[in-house]
């Protein structure tokens, strides 16, 4: 059974699997959600690096105009976060500002660590 909760203002769904016990997150998903949540402005500056000249490039919007990555990071909002179910595995999921038409922006965890960043939906 999968759960949905609130960590540090952030909406958390956590998958059946290593981080549910007794249909409660663990220690564990306590532990590996609240590093994710407390390193964001650092994951959202990566996601700025990887992604800032597509946008700038290729999605540049006249309302929006050209950003700088600080610019970028601003509009990355409304994160959420996904525990999966393998340990050390997540998504977190930013609104894009309508920088991406409104797409997502999909951050993938994998064995704790920023592994992809996308453009998604």
């Amino acid at each position: 059974m999968d759960i949905d909760l609130n960590i540090d203002n952030f909406q958390v769904k956590v998958l059946e699997g290593p981080y549910i016990k007794d249909g409660k997150i663990n220690d564990e998903g306590l532990e590996f959600a609240k590093s994710l949540t407390s390193n964001l402005e650092a994951i959202k500056r990566q996601a700025a690096e990887y992604l800032l000249s597509t946008y700038n490039d290729t999605w540049l919007d006249d309302e929006i105009g050209l950003l700088t990555e600080s610019q970028f990071v601003k509009l990355l909002i409304n994160p959420s976060l996904t525990l999966y179910d393998e340990v050390g595995a997540a998504c977190i999921y930013f609104d894009d500002s309508n920088m991406f038409g409104g797409h997502y922006i999909e951050v993938s965890i994998d064995e704790f660590d920023v592994d992809n960043i996308s453009i998604i939906g």
